[in-house]
C-alpha cells in the first residue's frame, strides 16, 4: 500500500515555523516562546502586568487595545486547528511571541505603548476568521490564505524581538522604534491586502501572487536599508 503524500500546507506551516526560528537565531529566546499554548496564559499575563502598573505606577497602560487582536488570534488557532491541524509547537508561535512581547516591553513605557499601539492596529485589520472559513469552506485556496496570514503575524514577532534582543534597548528605543516601525508598517500593509484578499472569493495564483509579494517586499526593504549604512 503506497504511503499517503504529506498535506502541503502543513508542510507549508513547518516551513514559516522553520523560518521564524531561523530569523529569530536566538535558542533561549525560542524555547521560552514554546512554553506558550494558549490564549488563557497571555491573558494571565495581561492580567498581571496590569496589576503590576497600577501598583508602581498609580494607573493601569490600556491594554483593552490589544484585545481585538487577541481574539482575533484566538479565531485563527481554532480555524487553523481545523484546516490544517498542525502541531503543537507550531501552534505555540500564535501565542508565545506576543506574551514575551508584551512583558519585555512593559519595562519602559514608550516601548509598552508602541507594542500595544501596533498590536491594536494589526487587530483591527486582521479579518473575521471564522466567518470567512464558514463561507469559503470548500475554497481549496483559503488555506493558502491562512498561511500567508501565519508568515504575517511571525514576520511582525520578528521585527519586533529583535529590537528588544539588543543590548541595553532601553537606552536608545526612541532612535531604533521608528525603522523597525516601518517595517512593521510594511507587514501591516500585507496584512491588510491579505485581509481584503479573503474576504473576495480568494483563488490560488492570486494566494501564490501575494506569497511572491510579500517576500519582496521584506527583501527590498532590507536592501534599502543596508544601502542608507554604506
Amino acid at each position: 500500500m503506497a504511503a499517503s503524500s504529506p498535506d502541503p500546507f502543513q508542510a507549508a506551516f513547518t516551513e514559516a515555523a522553520h523560518d521564524f526560528k531561523s530569523k529569530l537565531n536566538n535558542d533561549n529566546l525560542y524555547r521560552e516562546i514554546l512554553k506558550v499554548h494558549s490564549i488563557d496564559q497571555v491573558y494571565d499575563a495581561t492580567d498581571k502586568l496590569q496589576a503590576e502598573q497600577a501598583k508602581k505606577k498609580g494607573r493601569m497602560r490600556n491594554l483593552a487595545r490589544i484585545k481585538p487582536y487577541l481574539e482575533k488570534l484566538r479565531e485563527y488557532h481554532n480555524v487553523i486547528n481545523v484546516f490544517v491541524q498542525p502541531k503543537p509547537d507550531i501552534m505555540a508561535l500564535i501565542w508565545g511571541p506576543i506574551l514575551l512581547l508584551l512583558q519585555t516591553a512593559s519595562s519602559l513605557v514608550q516601548s509598552f505603548d508602541a507594542i500595544v499601539d501596533m498590536t491594536g492596529q494589526i487587530g483591527n485589520l486582521l479579518p473575521e476568521f471564522k466567518e470567512m472559513a464558514t463561507l469559503f469552506s470548500e475554497n481549496k485556496a483559503i488555506k493558502g490564505a491562512l498561511v500567508l496570514f501565519f508568515r504575517d503575524i511571525l514576520d511582525f514577532y520578528v521585527v519586533a524581538l529583535e529590537l528588544f534582543g539588543l543590548n541595553r534597548w532601553h537606552l536608545f528605543f526612541e532612535s531604533v522604534w521608528p525603522k523597525q516601525k516601518e517595517k512593521i508598517s510594511i507587514i501591516i500593509r500585507h496584512i491588510e491586502r491579505h485581509t481584503t484578499l479573503m474576504r473576495s472569493e480568494v483563488r490560488l495564483e492570486e494566494i501564490r501572487e501575494e506569497h511572491d509579494a510579500r517576500k519582496r517586499q521584506l527583501v527590498q526593504f532590507e536592501l534599502t536599508e543596508k544601502a542608507k549604512r554604506l
